[in-house]
This record gives structure tokens, sequence and C-alpha cells, in this order.
């Protein structure tokens, strides 16, 4: 059963508000369309909140495969849901960098406000995470309309993996906004849509993300991430 937003729908909603709301709104309308599966947004969220319930259980950052693949994509979202922070890594992380990774987060406590930590590549020296709190999340979620449109029904194009900190402009975007979030399969690239023209930049994320209005026209295209540390 969906949860009820936690804040009326209007401005100031945080970025789980949104998405919840634009789940209610659209609860048949495919979420994502990923190599391995293409929920609708009222089965991403109801699968999420199955999951929310055993997080919940427990605290501290979750650690996740950060792939992009429709159980990595319910992760998170149960990580909100659960106001636990998601760790998404790379599932050919070098062993030894892995290891370092898990250890400082055991050593080193988040803060409670924080939505997510993406871990810097270590090619220069040990790998160092990036704690993004949900006050700035909800920040970065609530600008991304002006940066990339408001219209209703887009499909969005995604391609960086949930352990590269840019995959949260159209994973947000796609997810608050109620549009479908497409993404290619890595095995098959030749198969991944891509834009005809090469989108503008987004300002102040160094990302570009393309979308396309659903409808029978000509597409057009537009620019639009002291506890123990669970494994997932």
């Amino acid at each position: 059963m969906m949860p009820p937003l936690s804040r009326p729908m209007k401005s100031g909603m945080t970025t789980l508000d949104s998405i919840l709301a634009a789940a209610e709104a659209h609860p048949d309308r495919t979420a994502f369309r990923f190599p391995d599966g293409s929920p609708t947004c009222g089965g991403l969220v109801s699968r999420a909140c199955a999951l929310a319930d055993r997080f919940s259980a427990e605290d501290g950052p979750v650690v996740m495969n950060g792939e992009r693949t429709v159980g990595a994509a319910v992760t998170i979202l149960a990580c909100l849901m659960a106001s636990r922070p998601y760790v998404p890594l790379a599932p050919d992380l070098p062993s030894g960098r892995r290891a370092a990774i898990l250890a400082r987060l055991e050593a080193s406590p988040l803060p409670r406000d924080t939505a997510y930590v993406i871990f810097t590549s270590g090619s220069t020296g040990e790998p160092k995470g990036v704690p993004v709190s949900r006050r700035n999340l909800d920040a970065f979620t609530a600008i991304l309309p002006r940066w990339f449109g408001e219209e209703d029904g887009l499909t969005v194009f995604g391609a960086a993996p949930f352990s590269f900190d840019l995959s949260a402009a159209d994973f947000y975007y796609a997810l608050c906004g109620g549009h479908t979030l497409v993404s290619p399969d890595r095995q098959d690239p030749a198969g991944a849509r891509t834009p005809r023209s090469r989108p503008p930049h987004v300002p102040g994320s160094g990302s570009s993300i393309s979308a396309e209005k659903r409808s029978s026209r000509p597409s057009r295209q537009r620019s639009s991430t002291g506890s123990r540390a669970s494994r997932f």
C-alpha cells in the first residue's frame, strides 16, 4: 500500500513526497525501461515499501550494487522511505578498494540526515566518500524541472550507473516528475536509444540527458546524482 505523503502537495515537498505524488497520479505509467524490467510507477512504490519495512528494522548505510537495474532503483527508493543512506558501488570495484570503503563506513558514522554517499574512484589515492544530505537532495530535485522542463509524460534517457554521481539528475527528474526513464543494455550498446542531436550542457551539473514528449508527432529532443553498514 502506498504510504501517505509526509507533506501537502505544494512547494517545499521533499524528494520522496514528489516521487510518491507522481506514482499516485500515474500508477500505471512505466517508471523505467531497463534491460532487466519495466515496472510501473505504482509497482515500483509497492516493491520499495516492502523492502523499506525490512530496512526500517536497522539503521546505518545500505551498501548496494551501483549498476542500473530495477532492483537497485527499488533499493534507492526503499532507503529514502526508511531514512537510511544508500551507498552505490560499482560491481567491478577492486576487492581491496571495496574493503577500504566498507571499513571507512564502519569507522565513520554518517549524519542522520544523509540521503546517500558517492565514493570517488580512488584512482589518485584512497576512495573518498561524499555524503549528500536529504536537504541538499530536496533542493536539487526541486530545481530539476526548471532545467529540463515541466511537461508531463516525458521519456528520459540516462546511461550512467548509480555509482556515478551524475546519474542523480536523470533518475530523480524522471521519478519526481512521473516520467519514464530509459537506460541502455550495456551488453548491447547498439540497441540503446541516443539523441539525434547533442543536448546542451546542463547548468551546474556537468551532465546532459535527453528526453522526448510522448506523442504521435515527431519526437523533440530536450535537455533534461556508529552504525554497521548493511550490504544489499
